[in-house]
Parts: structure tokens; sequence; C-alpha cells
């Protein structure tokens, strides 16, 4: 499951360590809390797959829907037109 994704999302931590069998050029969305990063230094350093951090309850939905869009066109699975960014 993991190897094939292009997106996945996860809460950091011990969880997140599944990340490490993603694809090249995929996405990991990480949610933390309590102001820590866990395992930073890992996944700035990785280089294989572009991850992005979100505070856990305290990011809108539409911010999450906007990360995976950006993931999708990074593999070039999706591309954004003026009218779906309107919607």
């Amino acid at each position: 499951f993991v190897a094939e994704s292009t997106v996945y999302l996860t809460n950091q931590g011990g969880g997140s360590a599944s990340t490490l069998f993603l694809q090249r050029d995929a996405t990991a969305i990480l949610f933390y809390t309590n102001d820590k990063k866990m395992d930073l230094d890992l996944y700035r350093n990785q280089g294989i797959f572009a991850t992005e951090w979100f505070v856990a309850n305290q990011t809108s939905a539409s911010d999450v829907v906007l990360a995976v869009e950006r993931a999708l066109q990074r593999r070039g699975f999706y591309n954004v037109t003026e009218s779906s960014k309107t919607q």
C-alpha cells in the first residue's frame, strides 16, 4: 500500500515510519502537535519524497486539500485550472 502511494497522510512519530517505503517523488503529509516536529532531520535529509507539515487540530481541511493537489501536481497527475482554484 505505502510503496504504491503518491500522497500519504499520517501523524508524526512511530506510525510515520512507514513513509520510508514511499516511492520516489511521492509526498508525505505529517501532522504534529505541541510545536514539535519529531524526526524532522530525517525528513529534511531523505531526498526521495516531499514532506509537508501541518499542526494537528489547527489546520483547515482546505489547506490539506491544497497540499494534496500540490503533491499530485508534482507527479503530473493533476493540473489546477483557474476555475478549480476558485471553487
